[in-house]
């Protein structure tokens, strides 16, 4: 918990620079806390009862803390999102069965959007993304009914909605709900990974006037062409079911660990200042397709065998959108795979479902590159693997660009 604390007064410190760096002016500091109750999605066996408690498991309540900064317009994406802010919190679920799932903590980011702003009443949304710790994983030995959280350290993913309400100059109060979805993204299983749902109210206050320019929309309408090249590379711990496997002497005994990458191109068409759309094809590679098992240690431990070469490769085409906020997007990818090993050659658990999604978070750099992290996942809920990126804009056309506002 310490650890928590020490990161948390390091990330203050970082995005307070952050913040004087992007702006002629300060941004607007704020201070600001929630409390949800709401439900446990029971989407596996252990939430569903199989556990030390022998029943469901179904609510939970939990608690955040967390600072920011308001913009006040003095870049093109302030207006173009209405106001915005950022920031980091800390958040903790408290959960039935604290026994075998332990008390994580959350360090994360958050970007708060405005979809309305109307006199003192707003519409918002957050997208939240970082680290949890403090979870109690799956373990063959000690804790072996949690097969729900396989490691120590999962992510952190976050969406709500809130109408907010400024009842002073000083003080918002704001009341939505939203989703939140804890996973390793198959670094280690068993993970089936933690959905939750809740409504939530939140306190925020601001150590200033919350005083906005009047929202300018003279900034004109960018039209762009793009090309993107980006090659990403990522590592995941497999599944060992006992039904595929009968000489395993545990449900599920530790499996191995095999290397993914992915090279996918994109054409995208900036529609606005606010996004881009468009189409890409994705070349995925996984060494886990086509593997076998063989097993050591009495029973409980796995060495892989890698298969013929040419099972490895899977071909999707998909439909793209980026969000964008500043120098940071937020991608989303969804594809249907036309080319993949088939079925008579691969065990059950290795097969690809029809469908593909990722999503993720980019930085732009300097001379038309990109670095991004993306969860590659299926059926919208089952993480793949987790992906790092690098990528390349080799082609691009832009027609008009504006990156700050013209006094």
């Amino acid at each position: 918990m310490n650890r928590v604390v020490a990161i948390f007064f390091i990330l203050i410190f970082a995005l307070s620079h952050l913040s004087k760096a992007q702006n002629d002016t300060t941004s607007i500091f704020f201070v600001t806390g929630a409390y949800d109750r709401g439900r446990i999605l029971n989407s596996n066996d252990f939430t569903d009862g199989a556990n030390g408690l022998g029943r469901k498991l179904n609510d939970f309540k939990g608690y955040t803390i967390g600072v920011g900064w308001q913009t006040r317009g003095e870049q093109v994406w302030h207006h173009v999102h209405n106001f915005p802010s950022f920031g980091i919190q800390l958040y903790t679920p408290r959960l039935d069965d604290r026994e075998e799932f332990g008390q994580p903590v959350s360090l994360m980011a958050f970007y708060r959007g405005v979809l309305l702003r109307k006199g003192i009443f707003s519409l918002k949304y957050d997208i939240d993304g970082g680290i949890a710790m403090g979870w109690k994983p799956y373990d063959a030995y000690d804790n072996s009914s949690n097969i729900v959280i396989g490691s120590k350290v999962t992510a952190h993913i976050g969406l709500t909605a809130e109408a907010a309400f400024l009842i002073s100059k000083r003080f918002e109060l704001a009341l939505g709900g939203g989703f939140t979805h804890f996973s390793n993204g198959a670094v280690k299983k068993p993970n089936k990974g933690l959905n939750l749902l809740s409504p939530h109210i939140r306190l925020t206050y601001l150590v200033e006037d919350n005083q906005l320019p009047m929202r300018r929309r003279d900034y004109g309408k960018p039209k762009s062409h793009e090309l993107q090249v980006a090659l990403g590379c990522g590592i995941k711990h497999t599944d060992v079911e006992n039904k595929l496997y009968p000489e395993s002497n545990t449900d599920y005994p530790d499996g191995a660990r095999f290397f993914l990458m992915d090279l996918y191109v994109s054409y995208l068409h900036q529609y606005s200042h606010v996004g881009k759309y468009g189409v890409g094809v994705n070349i995925l590679y996984d060494s886990y397709m086509g593997s076998r098992y063989r097993f050591i240690e009495n029973g409980y431990n796995v060495e892989p065998e890698l298969g013929d070469f040419s099972l490895r490769f899977c071909v999707a085409p998909f439909i793209a959108h980026e969000l964008l906020i500043g120098n940071i997007s937020i991608p989303t990818h969804f594809g249907m795979y036309i080319y993949r090993p088939s079925e008579e050659k691969l065990d059950v658990l290795q097969q690809k479902p029809d469908f593909f999604q990722r999503m993720g978070l980019k930085y732009h750099l300097p001379f038309n590159m990109f670095v991004g992290v993306s969860i590659y996942a299926h059926n919208f809920a089952k993480a793949d693997f987790l992906e790092w990126c690098l990528g390349v804009i080799p082609i691009k056309k832009m027609v008009l660009r504006s990156n700050n506002l013209k006094r």
